[in-house]
């Protein structure tokens, strides 16, 4: 499924290029008030581009490769409405559904721009710092599973 492994690739190195980010701005979390404050232009451009880059993540897991790897696996996907994916893909392990929830609620606050009020935005790019390990272990455990599968499909065939 070449779709699926492109798509695996893009979040790998979505990924990455967020852990790197993070690391060079290690010491600005986590954000308080003060340190907002003190927040130059070039800040806010990275955390443009972190937000950016959590948001299609995200958006690449939950609308594309969740139903991938389910259909990879040879699950039937007919008439399975996304909280029946959520739910398989927690009982493979691959998740939690609450967790699931609440990165894509993180998600939605992130694409609205940042929020006028300033507690809003310190909490949103303080829980974004924190929930890439999240993000980082569901794309961890789906891609165990996309490899579990393929060596199992290359035997059968």
């Amino acid at each position: 499924m070449k779709q699926l492994k492109f798509h695996l690739d893009i979040v790998k190195n979505n990924i990455e290029i967020l852990e790197n980010i993070f690391d060079e701005i290690k010491d600005s979390f986590p954000l308080t008030k003060e340190k907002y404050k003190t927040l130059k232009e070039k800040d806010f451009k990275i955390f443009d581009v972190i937000a950016y880059r959590f948001i299609k993540t995200q958006a690449i897991l939950g609308e594309k490769i969740f139903r991938e790897i389910l259909e990879y696996s040879e699950f039937d996907l007919n008439n399975k409405n996304f909280l029946e994916i959520l739910s398989e893909l927690e009982r493979m392990g691959i998740l939690k559904v609450n967790e699931w929830r609440f990165l894509r609620e993180l998600r939605n606050t992130l694409s609205h721009d940042y929020p006028y009020n300033e507690e809003e935005i310190l909490e949103a790019l303080n829980s974004l710092h924190f929930e890439l390990d999240n993000l980082k272990k569901i794309f961890n455990k789906i891609k165990v599973e996309y490899e579990k599968i393929s060596k199992i499909k290359q035997r059968r065939d």
